[in-house]
This record gives structure tokens, sequence and C-alpha cells, in this order.
């Protein structure tokens, strides 16, 4: 799942991604759709940018999914700062934080090595 509120990014990430044989759910903006969407749908991973639209970030959102859903989390953010400033990221347990703009060959190796599996089994 991707939650990203700026569209060239979020396509950006869902072609890289598919092309490379891993499942994209949904392309979500916001935080309340992310926590709409969960319900009904089960991802190993959500791509989730710290600066959502809506109401709720990325980081209330993460808190959520991984309290209540155990879903875990990519932290996206074209702000490295906030890694220094967000003393919630040490309770979420992010996979990983990728600092924006983002390499497509770098998310690809980083995927490969924590969802090697879970690829496996989708295609």
């Amino acid at each position: 799942m991707i939650a990203e509120d700026d569209f060239i990014i979020s396509l950006f990430l869902e072609t890289v991604l598919k092309e490379a044989g891993y499942p994209v759910l949904d392309l979500l903006s916001s935080g309340e759709s992310v926590l709409k969407a969960i319900e009904a749908q089960k991802p190993d991973c959500v791509l989730m940018d710290i600066g959502l639209s809506g109401k709720l970030n990325g980081v209330e959102v993460a808190l959520i999914l991984r309290q209540k859903y155990q879903v875990p989390v990519i932290f996206l953010t074209g702000n490295s700062d906030i890694l220094f400033r967000e003393e919630r990221l040490v309770e979420i347990q992010p996979l990983a934080t990728w600092i924006k703009p983002i390499d497509d060959l770098f998310m690809l190796a980083e995927m490969e090595r924590m969802f090697t599996e879970s690829r496996e089994n989708a295609m």
C-alpha cells in the first residue's frame, strides 16, 4: 500500500514496484483514507509519507497501524530533520525511512532485502 499525497511520487512508486513484481493494493493520499482502507486490505507493508494530507499525518497513522493492526511501515520524507525531531519514530519501529527523492534502484534493492519471500509468493 502506498500512502503519498504527491500524485506524481505516488505513481512513480507504484510503477517501479509493479514493474518489479510487487503487488500494490492501493494509492492513498490522506491518513484517514489509509485507516479506512486498512480494514478491507491487509498489506504486507505501507510506504508512508510523513506529511500526508488530511487531519492525520503519516506518523500518527503509523502509530495506529503499529498498535492496532501490526502493519509495518516504511517512511518517506523530503525533510530529513524530522528524523531527529520526531520522538514517536522509536515507538513505531519503521522498517526503514527513505529520504525523497527516492532512487528507484535503491528502493528495489531495499524491497528485495526486506520482502523477497512476499514478492515470490505474489507472482
